[in-house]
Order: C-alpha cells, then structure tokens, then sequence
C-alpha cells in the first residue's frame, strides 16, 4: 500500500529525534573539506584537532566510490592540529604560525582555513589573524567557519560557497552571456558528482551555453571567481545551493533558476534543456533540433531493452534510499520511462521544510498516478527497520542496504553515498544516456541467474 491520502499526496513518515545511527553525511567540517580538496589547487589549513581532516580520509573520500583525496589532501592536508594548549590559551598565534608555514612550503592558488570545533568554542578571532596575514601577502585567504556542531556537511559545501561569495568575489566587469553556473551538486556527497556535472556540461555546449563549473573536471580557483560573471545560475537539487544562488543575486545580480534533482533519461534531460533555453533567452527552434536528436537516439537504445524492461520491471517493487536530488531523478525515471512501481523512497540528505516540499511534489507527479510511501530519515537503523518490513524487489540505495537488500532477495544497485562497494570515476545516470545505463546496471543484476 501506497502511504498516501485520499487525494494521492505522499505523506512523509516522521523521522523522530535522538541519536542517529550511520548517518549519510559527516559534519559541516567535512563539506568544506571536500569541496576545497575538489577545487583544483586549493590548500586545506584545518584549524581544528588533528583527526578532524584524517577522518576525512574515510568520511568523504572512500566513502565516496573510493575517490583521491585531491592535490593537497587527506594526511598532506595542512593542519594546526589544536589541542589541550589552544583550547586553553586560545588558537590564534598557532594559526598565524601554521599559515605563514604553509604559504612558504605549499604551491596553491588559493589557501582555505577551515574552522573546526575547538576554535568556535574557544572563540578565537580568526577575523583579525586573517586581516594581519593579509596584509603581508598577496596570496588568497579564505576562511569558511566550519564547526562540526554548525551542520551535516551539506551545510559545509554551502559555507565554502558563502564565504567565497562574501570574502574572495567581486563584481564581473562584464557578465558572460549564455554562462551558467552549476550549483547542488556537492563534491563526494554524491559519488557520482563529476559524472553528474561533466555530463550537463556536454549538454548544454550542445544547445550554445557554456557552463562554470568550480569544482572537479575543468573547475578550479578561476572558475570560482567567475561566479558573478554568469548569466544564471542552476541548481540542480530540492534545496542544496539555494542559499549561495540567492547569495549571488543579492550582491552580484546573477539571476538563478532551480531544477529540483539529477535529470535521468530523456524526458528529465529534455525539460532541464527547455528550461534552460527558456530563462536565457535561446533560440527554441535550434534546442528542440538538439532535444529531438539525443532523444532518437536514447529511445532507440531503451527500445532495445524494451522487451526486457516490460517482462520483468512490474514485478519488481521499487524502494529508494538516497539523497533528495538523486531519489527523485531515478525514481521519476523508473516509473515515469520504465513501467516500474514505485514503493517506497527514502530521502537521507535532511532537507528543510521548503525541499521537503518541493520532493513531495516531484513524487506526487509520477505516471499513472502512483505514489510511494516517503520518508525523510537520516538514521540507518530506523531506514533499515523500515525496509525490513516492506516488501520490494529492487533496491537502490548506499552501501549500507547492500547486505539488508540480500536478506530480503531483492536486487541492489548503489546510487548514493556511502560508496564502498564500487569504484565511481566520471560515472553517473544524468542525461539522456544515462537512464539506459541505470537499466543496464540494474539488469545486470537481474540476468546473472540466467
């Protein structure tokens, strides 16, 4: 049964309060790690306890379809490794001497302080340190006030963007016309996050629009500071980079435009091209040449398994734990483009009540009127004590429901983080190809018995 009312909505089942168990996400700290290791050239200098960067190691890299820790990262990363000392006497000369050490041994572009739990505690004046060190030099310094307590990382990936936006931008001299930044896409977070983005980036280029990406392929410092020469910003999620686009047009007047999760297949990528197309301004007539070429191609290549897909996907209840962005794209795609029924989605990225909304709504218009059960939780045990009591045939989730999936002789497919079964390079289901890569995994596990 569909946990829905009467007039199909679908209602979100209470995540309760109390500890959390495996949550998918570290802390704020975290984000803002990531989201400097992934800008090229950027330095971390953790001002924070020693393990506050190594555990990143683990937290946001490997769990992240094993990927690197970047130019400067992980045990490279450096740190003011504050302790019983600093918490004591205060952190600030330990991170004017860390500072000045790592502007004279380590080539960047841009060097990030990342505050952590003990100097927001202690209240160390991280603001009067930097004024000093930047009077002294003609190196970058950014400082992204990242307490473990601020948030999940999620909130760290919007801290990077927001201390950039105020401390580091300036205002475009000309804007770029047919620019476009790519926001809500959080380095590691989602695995499949260069993937996602190299993928729109094709995409775009294809219908005139050139597009700024900062973090991963292509993206680095200058990319950073181009963010007020665009044209639009996108964000590609419910709720993720809203505040740095709101940001934007605040001080830089970069109007921006929300797309509420991963397209996947088609009919999603073909939408995310109009939409484009639209708020720019571009010529309709050559999008939709561009629309009716990639979708002649992509429904040729889903005819292929059409016979396949019809014979065995309405048998396979579907349940999906994932983060907002991608749950949505891949179920809109498995119902709306692949006749499969949708049973339960799980939402684990803790939006607030404005994306909670927004999620309700996307998953209330999937074909033929179906609604899954939906349920915003972040805490392992309670999601896994929910799938043990629902009946599915395919899950696609993280890791952690790998070994639950088998139990329950359901199908598996990872889509989201934590990623420790797979190797995730530039792989990703956005576009117009990747919903028939998302059937070929899936089926993949389906034919192994035959």
């Amino acid at each position: 049964m569909s946990n829905a009312d009467a007039a199909g909505q679908p209602q979100a089942v209470d995540a309760g309060q109390g500890p959390l168990e495996a949550p998918r996400f570290t802390c704020a700290f975290g984000g803002a790690y990531a989201a400097t290791v992934n800008l090229h050239r950027a330095i971390p200098i953790g001002h924070s306890g020693g393990g506050c960067i190594f555990q990143q190691v683990f937290g946001t890299n490997l769990a992240a379809g094993a990927q690197g820790v970047g130019y400067i990262g992980g045990t490279a990363s450096p740190s003011c490794n504050l302790s019983e000392k600093e918490v004591i006497f205060g952190g600030a000369e330990r991170l004017k001497e860390q500072v000045e050490a790592t502007l004279e041994l380590v080539d960047g572009d841009l060097y990030v302080i990342l505050g952590g739990c003990i100097q927001a505690l202690v209240g160390d004046d991280v603001p009067a340190v930097l004024r000093a060190l930047r009077a002294k030099t003609e190196h970058p310094i950014l400082f992204v006030d990242a307490p473990g307590f601020a948030g999940t990382s999620y909130e760290g990936y919007e801290r990077f963007l927001l201390a950039a936006i105020d401390q580091l931008l300036t205002p475009a001299v000309d804007w770029t016309p047919r620019l476009v930044n790519l926001l809500g896409v959080p380095p590691n977070l989602n695995p499949y996050w260069k993937g996602i983005l190299k993928t729109l980036r094709g995409l775009l280029r294809r219908v005139g629009v050139e597009t700024n990406v900062v973090f991963g392929f292509g993206g680095g410092v200058a990319e950073l500071r181009r963010l007020p020469a665009a044209e639009l910003s996108l964000v590609l999620s419910p709720w993720l980079g809203v505040r740095s686009a709101r940001a934007l047009e605040a001080r830089f007047k970069v109007p921006w435009v929300q797309f509420p999760h991963i397209p996947v297949g088609p009919a999603a990528t073909s939408a995310l091209l109009r939409l484009v197309a639209e708020r720019l301004h571009l010529d309709a007539e050559a999008v939709e040449r561009v629309i009716v070429a990639e979708e002649a191609e992509a429904y040729q290549l889903l005819d292929v398994a059409g016979d396949t897909v019809a014979a065995l996907s309405p048998s396979l209840h579907l349940a999906v734990v994932a983060d907002s962005a991608t749950a949505i794209g891949v179920t809109r795609f498995l119902v709306d483009e692949a006749g499969f029924y949708p049973m339960l989605v799980v939402v684990t990225d803790d939006p607030p009540e404005e994306g909670r909304e927004l999620v309700r709504r996307e998953l209330q218009r999937l074909a033929y009127g179906l609604t899954p059960e939906l349920l915003f939780e972040v805490d392992t045990f309670r999601i896994q004590e929910v799938l043990k009591s629902r009946d599915y045939g395919l899950l696609l989730a993280s890791s952690l429901e790998r070994y639950l999936a088998e139990e329950k002789k359901a199908f598996y497919l990872n889509v989201s983080y934590p990623t420790h079964d797979r190797l995730v390079l530039d792989r990703s289901y956005a576009g117009y190809a990747g919903g028939g890569l998302l059937l070929e995994d899936i089926f993949d596990q389906l034919l192994q018995p035959f």
